[in-house]
């Protein structure tokens, strides 16, 4: 399983689905929904223009994170670079 299901609506519920409809116009794109198990999701998204990480919430809003970090099993690389075919994860770093 890639780090982007072919549906992502499936793991996602109303309010998700909602407010990823308004952040895809502001620039942000699913990069990694992280599923455990179907009903524990998370949903990392990446803004475009800025680089930034984000985690959308269950209530739909968007919380930007500077603890999220993006990592390939192979090189690093820059996250607008990312191949979607290629898997991905990501970990919480800790202060």
């Amino acid at each position: 399983m890639g780090p982007i299901p072919s549906e992502p609506k499936y793991y996602l519920n109303k309010e998700q689905v909602n407010g990823l409809e308004v952040l895809r116009k502001f620039g942000w794109r699913i990069v990694c929904v992280r599923r455990p198990t179907v009903f524990d999701t998370t949903t990392i998204l990446l803004n475009k223009h800025t680089n930034k990480l984000g985690v959308l919430g269950s209530d739909g809003i968007l919380r930007i994170s500077n603890n999220l970090k993006i990592r390939e099993n192979s090189k690093k690389r820059d996250v607008t670079k990312i191949n979607r075919t290629r898997p991905l994860q990501f970990r919480k770093t800790h202060k």
